[in-house]
C-alpha cells in the first residue's frame, strides 16, 4: 500500500517531471484529496473539519492537535489560538 507522500510526488513527477521536495505546503488539489479520503471513516466531520481548519488558516499539525473544545466561541465565532 502506498503513502499519501508517495502517491503525490508520484504524480507531480508525472506532471512535472521532477519532485518538489522543496515544497513545505499542499496544494488546493492534495488536500482536496485528503478530505475525499475522509468519506466514511468513524469520524468523517471531524476529520473534514479539522482538514480544512488547518489549511485554511494554516495550523500545523500540532497546533490542530493542541485546541480544545472550549477554546470555540460559537457566538462570535472566534476560535482563538497561539502560534507555535
Amino acid at each position: 500500500m502506498k503513502t499519501l507522500d508517495k502517491m503525490m510526488i508520484e504524480q507531480k513527477t508525472r506532471i512535472t517531471g521532477g519532485d518538489d521536495s522543496d515544497r513545505k505546503h499542499l496544494t488546493g488539489r492534495e488536500v482536496e484529496r485528503l478530505i475525499e479520503a475522509t468519506r466514511g471513516s468513524r469520524n468523517e466531520a471531524r476529520d473534514r473539519c479539522l482538514l480544512l481548519l488547518m489549511f485554511r488558516h494554516g495550523l500545523r499539525v500540532s497546533e490542530a492537535c493542541g485546541l480544545k473544545l472550549d477554546q470555540v466561541d460559537t457566538e462570535s465565532r472566534v476560535l482563538p489560538w497561539r502560534w507555535l
